[in-house]
């Protein structure tokens, strides 16, 4: 790796210890997995450009207070590189901050952390499997009594994958915000309820709600665990290690499975939040700088412009000052 130098500082010794430095390596060597899984799978041109994706990063670093960004990348978008759904887990977290930072004020009977649950599938059943809950969840939300509880809310489906099964196993994480406060007990038990009616199934589902402390009787933005809510909402869809564990014809029925699945929703003053904030609802990120380009730190100093070139030889970004 070259040895760059800014006023007798190695500039490589800052990256060896820099943590979204090494964020971005450590995902791009996962992206190389998963492409060569997506090329195997017969997925070609996705394998293909997910490979090239995140060798081209734009790196600012401020000499005197160490404050770090990427200012530019070239992103294949593609829900399933480790890159890219990294980087659609925190602009999904910032959105909803700003939701919630944009309801400051508003007196909210309560919020909550909803888990809606169906048994594990075969791959060859996720996708119906998925079609179903999201027909569910739409049945759910228009029974009168559900309907007439919530204020807003922001649904994420999460799947993981059992690999001694070889099963899968999809749920909804949902944020809730509610006119008025209800006992969590009272609440869970109406969930379940309300789920297992919706379902129709011969077995009675799983849920699990959970009152978001410091919620009663408080404005959105009171408490911090909104937002621990919030990340756990938006995190991931699948985690990177259940994709490399999957066998290539596994690989292949999950990718087909999700194909223009939606795995993020919202309703109510959410939604009506996030269209004043002119935030778009789908599952890309469109955005073509990831952060704004600036020349100069918050300290004042003059940021260092490098750029960083992934190596596929040495499996490492090579650094090239501007």
């Amino acid at each position: 790796m070259n040895i760059l130098t800014h006023n007798g500082e190695k500039v490589n010794d800052f990256f060896e210890n820099d943590q979204n430095f090494v964020k971005w390596t450590t995902k791009k060597k996962q992206n190389l997995v998963i492409a060569d899984k997506m090329i195997d799978a017969g997925f070609g041109k996705r394998g293909i450009l997910m490979r090239d994706c995140g060798t081209f990063l734009q790196y600012k670093i401020c000499p005197d207070c160490h404050k770090s960004f990427i200012s530019s990348a070239n992103l294949c978008r593609d829900r399933l590189c480790p890159t890219c759904s990294w980087r659609l887990s925190l602009k999904r977290f910032a959105e909803m901050c700003a939701v919630m930072n944009s309801l400051n004020g508003y007196v909210l009977g309560c919020a909550g952390f909803l888990t809606l649950t169906v048994a594990n599938c075969k791959p060859e059943n996720l996708r119906y499997t998925i079609q179903k809950m999201n027909e569910d969840w739409n049945r759910m939300l228009a029974s009168r009594k559900i309907k007439s509880l919530l204020l807003g809310w922001g649904k994420s489906l999460e799947i993981t994958y059992n690999k001694e099964k070889n099963t899968f196993h999809p749920h909804f994480h949902i944020i809730i915000l509610f006119d008025n406060f209800i006992e969590e007990g009272e609440i869970n038990k109406l969930f379940r309820k309300a789920w297992d009616r919706s379902c129709r199934l011969p077995y009675e589902p799983i849920t699990d709600f959970r009152l978001i402390d410091g919620s009663k009787e408080s404005t959105a933005t009171d408490n911090d665990k909104v937002f621990k809510a919030i990340l756990e909402t938006f995190k991931y869809s699948i985690k990177d290690k259940a994709l490399e564990e999957m066998s290539v014809q596994t690989f292949r029925d999950f990718v087909n499975a999700i194909h223009n699945i939606r795995f993020v929703s919202f309703g109510g003053i959410i939604k009506n939040a996030r269209k004043a904030l002119d935030f778009k609802d789908d599952d890309a990120d469109d955005e073509n700088e990831i952060e704004l380009d600036r020349e100069k730190c918050t300290c004042g100093a003059d940021l260092l412009k490098i750029i960083c070139q992934w190596s596929f030889t040495e499996q490492q970004y090579k650094m090239f000052d501007l």
